[in-house]
């Protein structure tokens, strides 16, 4: 005591008396040894601690990635017929927010939580929130430089959902601009109750926001198509140009890429496809979450699997994949072109007469090329009509160019006596064609019905539902009349959209089919429009209607019904889309790939191995093994962690983040100990050391992510997001508990002794403007980075957001120039924060 008042020394981790919650382990004793020793020392178990953090925070992605890839069927029924789909329980965006963002910085936001409840006992410090502000400015800064260049030239690539990244992002500059309002505005250096719970609120509100602009109420109803990955992974072996394209391509342009290869003579069978999507090293092109690039960047760069089968999954770079192919040239070389369509069939696929007819007239129709001339032979085959009730006919049909159908007769022999209906059938066989073109017979055979009845019948389709292939570029239904066909009559028909869209899949139709007297089943046409894309089955519908002649329609048990409706499926093209399919099946699913391993052991010999096994070990270089041997200790013991398949990923979650945790106050006393000695404060090592060494994983998953995703959401997009739930959840949390904690506490004599007129803290008056004591948090340097940041991170924002509009997206670029002008741009801003930041650290002004 001094006149009344407390008098408060505060002793430095590094001086003799001080410490921090584990270190120094050598007590009064290490804050003796040399100085410049004990910085060699904590800077190197800095940067060990990094790589701890590193490890663990891969497992603890994997358990994030486990939770949120589940799947449950829901069944949609879709008129008169139901399917099933499996869908994510987890919607991306909130998932995105909420897990991944938790699993990239829990680092930073334990920090933040550790130092205010077990290191400064409730008191407010400055290296979490600093470190927060700082991994934020390199976040958004570095992150997004090294992103716009990782993208080849001439490659560009657009943030696809557009919304979500602007609600994000307004979030990652309104949540900072909220600091300096609680920090300097409403109760300056003082955290209220309701300051901090707003701050912690504005999560889950951020979490809503983005996931109703993910939503259809927020983006409107759009059609979704699977993304195929931008670039195949970097390879240790050369493999020969493929004969299609996939890079940065969608399944319906995959599709088109495999007609175009198909018309130039590549035989796309399904064993050449599988050879060379083998070859072109598909098994990384899925489209992958925040959590996928995360672990897959960190074990890429330093070698830290622990789980052996997930090296395979992720594409070990220890292990290239090459399987021999054809050489394209020559098969391009062996093929023939097909030449154009041609086909010829009956007009009509069944005939009904009556056999006081006399003859009968049956017409041969041609489809397709015009250009060429060929002949097709017809002739009769008996059935249960014999030569007793027509006349048997052979011969042969001379179609010249231009001629689009030829007729001939047979002559129906009247029998005297009752007798059944007699069959008997035409069969057209042997085309020979002028010239290159291949003549395909279409409906070969038609089916002659010899009966007595005058009557005009009645009318159907043969079948309620009729299928045809995309690329055969029409539907053909079938409509039967049946009861008579004695008269001609006539019904109309008219399409209806359903699924399908009228001049998009389909040609609209409308007409009037006319059936002649003795016509008893006729072929409606419809137009079906192959875009080649790889789409989902669609369906339109035909409708009859207004028959006559004394036609009805016939509905099973109503002949007096208006319309008959029948639908049309269209069906996605079997060889294209198998083929599709063929190449995306290769592609490693990450919902059917197993996260970790069943048998606990195994975590532990893929943690020994290098690369995860001794395979992957045999063909190890000896930077893989420097890397391996450095991680080994962490990687032996972050194997005790549950794996994922034990309470659906959540023992694994749960361990992994007390791992985290407890790594994480090791960090902070490293960092303050680092920092103490070299003479800097904790708000210059936590802008500077501390948020490179927690960001630097981060950094490796966004360049990944925005060389292998076909968008820039998974790279810039996710920073934003991670941007703002730090604050939320690294600030909002603490703060709450703080201003809880001492509103509840009062004025104490410690408390006032740190903010009186003696204390660390006496430039703020604190004690004589808040007298009742509270949860003090001098705005000082904090404050001063966060202008900074904002100011930056607005340029930083602003400039991705010109070159949408001036380069066609916010990575990569047409040309080097403006790519490398963004890139030094970006890395300026960001030495210009730490400048400033650090001279207002020290009082420079």
């Amino acid at each position: 005591f001094f006149f009344g008042l407390i008098i408060m020394s505060v002793k430095s981790i590094c001086e003799v008396g001080g410490g921090g919650i584990f270190l120094p382990l050598g007590g009064d004793a290490e804050q003796q040894w040399p100085n410049e020793l004990r910085i060699v020392l904590y800077g190197l178990g800095l940067l060990y601690c990094f790589l701890g953090v590193a490890v663990i925070a891969d497992v603890f992605m994997e358990a994030i990635e486990y939770i949120t890839s589940k799947k449950r069927k829901i069944t949609v029924k879709h008129g008169n017929e139901t399917r099933e789909f499996h869908v994510k329980v987890w919607n991306d965006t909130v998932a995105n927010l909420t897990l991944m963002a938790l699993g990239s910085s829990a680092p930073e936001i334990l920090l933040s939580i550790i130092e205010l409840t077990i290191s400064n006992e409730m008191y407010s410090g400055d290296l979490g929130p600093s470190t927060i502000v700082g991994s934020a400015a390199f976040n958004l800064l570095v992150i997004s430089a090294v992103c716009v260049m990782a993208v080849p030239v001439p490659r560009v690539k657009i943030v696809k959902n557009t919304k979500v990244f602007a609600v994000t992002a307004s979030a990652s500059i309104l949540a900072y601009l909220w600091l300096l309002v609680i920090l300097l505005g409403t109760t300056p250096h003082m955290i209220d109750i309701w300051e901090g719970a707003v701050t912690f609120v504005l999560f889950p509100l951020l979490v809503t926001a983005a996931w109703f602009a993910d939503s259809k109420l927020g983006r409107g109803k759009t059609n979704r198509v699977v993304s195929i990955n931008e670039e195949q992974q970097e390879q240790t072996v050369e493999r020969p140009e493929p004969p299609i394209d996939i890079d940065d391509k969608e399944k319906d342009e995959i599709a088109k890429s495999i007609m175009n290869a198909t018309s130039k003579g590549v035989p796309m069978d399904a064993e050449y496809v599988k050879n060379l999507g083998e070859n072109m090293g598909l098994n990384e092109r899925v489209q992958r979450s925040r959590a996928y690039y995360r672990m897959r960047a960190s074990r890429h760069a330093f070698g830290l699997s622990l789980m052996s089968n997930w090296d395979t999954a992720l594409g070990s770079p220890l292990r290239p994949r090459l399987t021999p192919v054809k050489d394209i040239s020559e098969v391009v070389q062996g093929q023939a072109s097909a030449g154009p369509y041609l086909g010829v069939g009956f007009a009509c696929s069944e005939y009904h007469v009556n056999e006081n007819c006399g003859q009968m007239t049956i017409t041969v129709n041609r489809h397709g090329d015009t250009n060429q001339g060929f002949t097709v032979d017809f002739t009769t085959q008996d059935g249960t009509a014999t030569e007793a009730a027509y006349q048997p006919t052979r011969g042969t049909l001379q179609f010249n160019p231009g001629e689009m159908a030829k007729e001939f007769t047979i002559k129906i022999i009247d029998n005297p006596d009752m007798n059944p209906d007699l069959q008997f059938s035409v069969v057209l066989q042997a085309p020979q064609v002028q010239g290159r073109s291949q003549c395909v017979l279409e409906v070969p055979k038609t089916v002659v019905t010899i009966y007595d009845d005058d009557t005009p019948g009645l009318i159907q389709f043969e079948q309620d539902q009729f299928t045809c292939q995309e690329s055969s570029k029409q539907a053909q239904l079938v409509l039967v009349r049946t009861m008579g066909c004695g008269v001609q009559a006539s019904v109309d028909y008219v399409t209806q959209d359903d699924s399908a869209i009228a001049g998009k899949d389909y040609e609209p139709a409308s007409g009037t089919l006319t059936f002649h007297r003795g016509e008893a089943k006729k072929i409606l046409r419809i137009t079906v429009i192959d875009d080649m894309r790889y789409e989902k089955d669609e369906i339109f519908k035909v409708i009859l209607s207004n028959p006559t002649g004394g036609l009805k329609l016939n509905a099973p048990g109503n002949l007096n019904v208006t319309e008959l409706v029948a639908t049309v499926k269209i069906l996605s093209d079997d060889v294209v889309k198998s083929n599709v399919d063929l190449l995306v099946q290769m592609i490693v699913d990450r919902d059917t790939v197993m996260v970790g391993t069943k048998v606990w052991k195994d975590q532990f010999k893929a943690a020994w191995y290098v690369g995860g096994d001794k395979e992957a070990q045999g063909e190890a270089s000896w930077v893989d093994w420097i890397l391996h041997l450095l991680a080994l200790p962490w990687k032996l013991l972050f194997a005790i962690t549950p794996p994922c398949y034990l309470c659906q990923g959540w023992a694994t979650f749960i361990v992994a983040l007390i791992f985290i945790g407890g790594l994480t106050a090791i960090v902070g006393d490293m960092a303050s100990l680092f920092g103490c000695c070299v003479g800097l404060k904790d708000s210059v090592t936590a802008i500077t050391l501390v948020a490179l060494g927690t960001s630097l994983p981060d950094t490796f998953a966004s360049r990944t992510a925005a060389r292998e995703s076909a968008y820039a959401d998974d790279c810039i997009g996710n920073v934003t997001g991670s941007n703002a739930v730090n604050v939320f959840l690294g600030l909002g949390m603490p703060w709450l508990l703080g201003s809880i904690y001492w509103t509840s506490k009062g004025a104490t004599p410690e408390w006032k002794a740190r903010y009186g007129p003696t204390g660390p803290y006496a430039s703020y008056d604190l004690l004589a403007k808040y007298p009742e004591g509270g949860f003090a948090v001098p705005a000082g340097d904090l404050s001063f980075s966060v202008i900074v940041f904002t100011s930056v991170g607005v340029s930083c924002l602003g400039c991705l957001k010109l070159r949408r509009y001036f380069l066609g997206g916010e990575l990569g670029g047409e040309t080097l120039g403006p790519q490398l002008g963004s890139v030094i741009f970006f890395i300026f801003l960001w030495f210009l924060y730490l400048t400033l930041a650090i001279l207002r650290a020290y009082e420079v002004f």
